[in-house]
């Protein structure tokens, strides 16, 4: 597996994992796309962009910029109904420093995200969560 792809694995399991988020979604923890018979609310995880530095001798990457935007999605209108959801996520990860086997992983928060996606006036999706950067270093 990739580090980018075991680094996803581990965020969603530790997500899923804390007992607070779980009384708040469940097990409704998604990356890239959730399915189409999502319940809601539930939290997404996507890469926006990344990078990868090379070591100098070897050619294989060491170090991995990732920047991911980690959301809770509702159906609902109301942004109020979101913010204890994103609160705890923004516990859970500001600052964290993940050392795992394959990895190494530092988290910090870049910007908040707040959006309603609508169409023809009426609200299809509200997003609420942040923009997170990741430092992942590549052990082995």
């Amino acid at each position: 597996m990739n580090p980018t792809a075991a680094f996803e694995a581990w965020l969603v399991d530790y997500l899923k994992d804390d007992a607070t988020l779980s009384t708040l979604v469940e097990d409704r923890v998604y990356t890239n796309v959730p399915p189409a018979d999502r319940e809601f609310p539930c939290v997404v995880i996507a890469l926006s962009t990344g990078s990868e530095s090379y070591s100098s001798l070897s050619g294989t990457p060491h170090l991995e910029r990732l920047v991911y935007e980690i959301v809770v999605l509702h159906q609902k209108d109301d942004i109020s109904l979101l913010v204890g959801i994103a609160d705890r996520l923004e516990t859970l990860l500001a600052g964290y420093v993940a050392d795992e086997t394959g990895f190494k992983a530092r988290i910090l928060r870049s910007a908040s995200v707040e959006r309603q996606n609508a169409l023809y006036g009426i609200t299809r999706y509200t997003r609420l969560g942040a923009e997170w950067r990741v430092m992942l270093q590549i052990k082995g």
